[in-house]
This record gives structure tokens, sequence and C-alpha cells, in this order.
């Protein structure tokens, strides 16, 4: 069921500054990426996270709690051609936002070791900071005599 004007103006107002921020961000983390990835995922991926607030004034100012719920009140008001459009604008913000970030991920794997293929044996000697104690191994110190190992790596941005 569609809403009222006031609700149709939060949702334009909500929609329009989600693409807006999403896209300056995007432009700002593009030219810091670009300069030096490395730099940029070590230091500056921070700014990714100021879009955090604009979706919260979003949710708050339309009395929703999730995405899904502010896109279900959204898709309610699609007979507003100006709703229909901005929220097709925040799709592609989005869409240029995971563009990005694919692409920060695929320059950091091209600089990365090659990836192993079923079958192939590990680079034993690979360092890898243990997180628990918080040294530095080699999966060989992991492994022993053990032919097989189940390893979990997790990249962490902060």
């Amino acid at each position: 069921m569609a809403e009222g004007g006031d609700n149709q103006e939060n949702l334009l107002l909500s929609l329009n500054e989600i693409s807006e921020a999403e896209r300056h961000i995007i432009a700002s983390a593009t030219k810091n990426a670009t300069d030096n990835v490395d730099t940029f995922v070590s230091s500056k991926i921070g700014q990714l996270f100021k879009l955090v607030s604009v979706y919260k004034n979003a949710f708050e100012r339309n009395s929703v709690e999730t995405k899904s719920e502010f896109e279900a009140k959204v898709k309610g008001n699609f007979r507003n051609n100006g709703v229909r459009e901005a929220f097709e604008e925040m799709l592609d913000a989005e869409q240029a936002w995971d563009e990005f970030l694919r692409g920060v991920d695929a320059q950091m794997d091209s600089q990365g070791p090659a990836t192993l293929t079923l079958g192939q044996k590990a680079p034993m000697d690979l360092s890898l900071r243990d997180a628990c104690s918080g040294q530095m191994v080699t999966l060989a110190d992991y492994t022993g005599d053990q032919q097989y190992l189940v390893l979990v790596l997790l990249r962490h941005f902060a």
C-alpha cells in the first residue's frame, strides 16, 4: 500500500542521500586505492564505513530497522516515479560500490602469492601469524608428520 506525501518525501530524501554518499565515498576510495591499494586497505578503508551513519539516518527517518524493511517501504511507493527512479539510482550506486570492492580484491589477489590447485602441495615455509599467540609460524609448524591440515585463514581490515 502506497504511503502519504511526507513518507514519500522521507523516502526520496533518504534514497538520494544514500546514493550521493555512496558515490562520494567510492570516488574518494577509488582515488586512494589507485594510489596504493595496500595503503588503502591497511589505513584508509575505514572511510567506507561512513555509509553506515547514512543508512542509520535513513532507517530512523523512515521508521525501519533493516535494509529489507527499508526496501519494502520503498517498493510500496513505486507508483511515485521519483521514488522509483531514486531507488534505481541507489541500486546503481550500490553496484558501483560492489564493483569497487571486487576491484580491490582483484588487485590484492594479483599482488599476493599464486593460488593452489587441487592436488598441489602447499608452501610449507609460508609465514603466518598465529592468532592465539601472536607468534610468526609456518604451515610446517602445524602439520608435523601429518599429510592433511584444515586451516581457516581470515583477512581483517581494521
